[in-house]
């Protein structure tokens, strides 16, 4: 409803037989009234008060009817008030004038979508649905259908109708498809499941009987085919007879079961070979050729082995199988061996070795042990009448090594190792390694005994890279000690000094946690001071992570500084940097004025941009979408106040907003009015 009259700041009330059923403000003079809870006005007449805010002054009141038996028409004018637009509890618009001409046919609401469905046992179907129904402004003459809910419906597709027509003739039609679909497939009441086994008798095929499968449908079959019928001629091997059994909506059913045609096992191979031996030669294996047999009627013929292959040293079973299609007929087999008549060969057999020596002084002889190869044989064991590192006699000595493969095929190395006078140096008491603290120069003076050199043979001279005492810079340094005899000869003892950094590095004011709060982008810029590092020796790297005015993202970030010297030692420090999202909030328009007056003429919502995911609709108060968006543009969205291009009409709209960003989602439900 509209005022029409006079004051600033109006207020309603409207009363029925029962008391207040509504009150508000006015948006543009205008107005809504309902009944309580979806029930009729109490009574047949309500009455509508207006209030200005100074002073609650009742500054107009008028009674208007609200039955048709009085009726109040659209346009009407009651005292201060004009009626706009009503309607009734069931939907239907007001009693329309009496000089307006009605051209609008009836509303019908929830038409009934396409139904599909599944037949019963007799091929038809019992179909209920929710029935539609219809309004009209000026009344409903009447509603018809082709069908009920609840007929029974045949196979196929049929259409309901369901016809409005109003008090002026005009007329409106509802119309969906009933389909009702017969997929229950046919079913076979008789069916072989055992496989049919005849042998052939000296033919490659044979004639086969069964009696046929038996199907029925519950709508009536179409036809019951087959690939073969009994008495037909099979092939040797294994065929599958299938039935098929179509009804009248084209699903089938099948029925199958096999047919295997043999060949007697006596008649199935010929040709088969005996037993073959053949010579290895050098190689550990030999290549065999040989005459295939041959299958009967066309049988798959394979075998372990085929002609032209390698055998290695031994003996082989070599077997034929001839095989229908899923069993095994017969098989045939013979053997293959192969004998080794290659030795195995010692290589690298060493020469005669000479040494000299002092009287008095043991001699060990040295050598490299020879290779031994066999074509066949990997593991063969080798038998030695000497080792390297015996001791020898002066003289002439023969060391002889000997092996057999598994053939009995053998295989010697000889040479002799003759003795000398020679000198011979032998160290003893090798320090061991020393490991020792740097002092405050980040050195240390470290001293050891000698070792002691034992030679009866012959003079010798020691020497060192290092002495005791000497000074050692931190780290690991090998001392050598060399004896050489006068004829060249050399003996060598090493140890290694070992000198650690008594201090170790370390990492000075680390940082604490750091906690801050992100920008309207959702990352911030976070400061510190850099820790500090200290060494007592040498030099050292301090790196990092991440640096002070780094950019970091909402969430927990760990910042982490290692310290590197030069002696390889690590030491590490770190601290967390947390940044929390900023609380949002989001101021929303009220009034929207599409006049092109500059002023509220469009509902804008800013300042989003942060927000990955926006979703924004605008509902009338019937429920209907006029808006929707699912984006911002630059962190912005606007509403003309149009649907279709058209402005809506004036009145309340509601707003929902769902924005998600990474890390958390805003809500926010409202009103707006909407005046032209």
């Amino acid at each position: 409803m509209r005022y029409l009259g006079w004051g600033i700041g109006l207020r309603y009330s409207v009363t029925d037989d029962s008391g207040n059923v509504g009150n508000g403000f006015l948006i543009n003079n205008t107005f809504t009234v309902n009944s309580r809870n979806n029930q009729p006005f109490r009574g047949g007449e309500i009455t509508v008060s207006v209030i200005v805010l100074i002073g609650n002054q009742i500054i107009a009141t008028e009674t208007i009817n609200t039955s048709c038996e009085d009726p109040v028409y659209q346009g009407d004018r009651i005292g201060s008030f004009m009626v706009l637009a009503g309607r009734s509890l069931r939907g239907g618009s007001i009693c329309c004038a009496q000089s307006t001409e009605d051209n609008l046919p009836p509303q019908i609401t929830d038409c009934p979508a396409d139904i599909n469905i599944q037949v019963g046992n007799n091929c038809t179907r019992s179909v209920d649905w929710d029935e539609p129904y219809a309004t009209d402004e000026c009344g409903v003459a009447s509603f018809t259908s082709s069908y009920q809910p609840g007929d029974e419906f045949p196979l196929g597709t049929t259409r309901v109708t369901y016809t409005a027509r109003d008090n002026a003739g005009n007329e409106s039609i509802c119309a969906f498809n009933v389909t009702v679909s017969d997929n229950s497939k046919p079913v076979f009441t008789t069916c072989n499941k055992s496989k049919i086994k005849v042998d052939t008798d000296g033919a490659c095929n044979a004639s086969v009987s069964w009696t046929p499968p038996m199907a029925r449908d519950n709508c009536g079959m179409a036809s019951l085919t087959s690939n073969f019928s009994p008495g037909d001629i099979f092939p040797i091997g294994k065929t599958t007879v299938t039935y098929t059994s179509t009804d009248n909506s084209g699903n089938t059913a099948t029925c199958s079961f096999d047919v295997q045609v043999k060949v007697r096992e006596s008649e199935a191979i010929s040709g088969c070979l005996n037993d073959i031996r053949v010579s290895a030669g050098a190689a550990c294996g030999r290549q065999v050729t040989w005459q295939v047999p041959q299958a009967a009627c066309s049988l798959s013929l394979t075998s372990n082995y085929e002609p032209g292959e390698i055998f290695p040293i031994g003996t082989t079973e070599v077997v034929y199988t001839a095989f229908d299609e899923d069993e095994n007929i017969a098989t045939c087999s013979f053997t293959i061996t192969v004998i080794d008549e290659t030795a195995p060969v010692f290589s690298n057999c060493p020469d005669d070795i000479y040494i000299e020596r002092n009287e008095g002084c043991e001699v060990t002889a040295s050598w490299q042990i020879p290779d031994l190869t066999d074509n066949c044989d990997e593991d063969i064991m080798v038998e030695a009448s000497h080792d390297p590192g015996d001791v020898f006699p002066l003289g002439v000595t023969e060391v002889t090594y000997s092996a057999e493969d598994n053939s009995g095929l053998t295989a010697t190395c000889k040479f002799k190792v003759v003795v000398s006078e020679v000198p011979v140096l032998n160290t003893n008491n090798c320090p061991k390694n020393i490991t020792v603290s740097a002092n405050n120069e980040c050195e240390k003076s470290v001293s050891w005994e000698a070792p002691v050199l034992v030679n009866t043979c012959t003079d010798f001279t020691l020497t060192s890279n290092y002495q005791p005492g000497d000074v050692f810079a931190i780290g690991t340094t090998e001392v050598t000690y060399t004896a050489k005899d006068d004829v060249g000869n050399l003996s060598t003892c090493s140890f290694n000094v070992i000198v650690e950094n008594a201090i170790k590095p370390s990492i000075s004011k680390c940082p604490t946690t750091i906690k801050v709060k992100a920008n309207s982008e959702g990352v911030a810029k976070v400061e510190w001071e850099v820790p500090q590092a200290i060494i007592s020796c040498g030099s050292a790297e301090l790196t990092s992570s991440h640096e002070p005015g780094d950019i970091f993202e909402i969430g927990t970030t760990e910042v982490v500084y290692t310290l590197n010297n030069d002696f390889d030692e690590t030491v590490s420090c770190s601290f967390q940097v947390i940044v929390v999202e900023e609380e949002f909030k989001l101021e929303v328009q009220k009034i929207v004025t599409p006049n092109n007056d500059n002023y509220n003429d469009e509902w804008i919502i800013e300042g989003i941009s942060r927000f990955k995911s926006v979703h924004i609709r605008i509902i009338d108060r019937w429920g209907s979408e006029v808006f929707k968006a699912t984006a911002s543009n630059n962190g912005q969205v606007i509403w003309d106040g149009t649907y279709r291009g058209d402005i809506v009409p004036s009145g309340t709209y509601y707003y929902l907003i769902k924005l998600d960003s990474e890390s958390s989602t805003f809500e926010q439900k409202g009103f707006l009015e909407l005046i032209k």
